[in-house]
């Protein structure tokens, strides 16, 4: 019965992992998806400042 016992343990342990990995990839989805937004919101910056560049360099010739 030690041995049923000692399984039984085990299992516990391992669902109490799973569910620990469970919650940190969840975690690392959403900030994955934060980053994405960030990445986003950078590549709008940089299309906005093309044309500020591009009238800038056109008015230092």
């Amino acid at each position: 019965m030690l041995k049923l016992n000692q399984v039984t343990e085990s299992a516990k342990a391992d669902e109490k992992t799973a569910k620990e990995t469970v919650k940190s990839a969840k975690a690392d989805v959403e900030t994955a998806k934060e980053t994405v937004k960030s990445a986003k919101a950078d590549v709008e910056t940089a299309k906005n400042s093309v044309p500020t560049a591009n009238k800038s360099w056109e008015n230092s010739k």
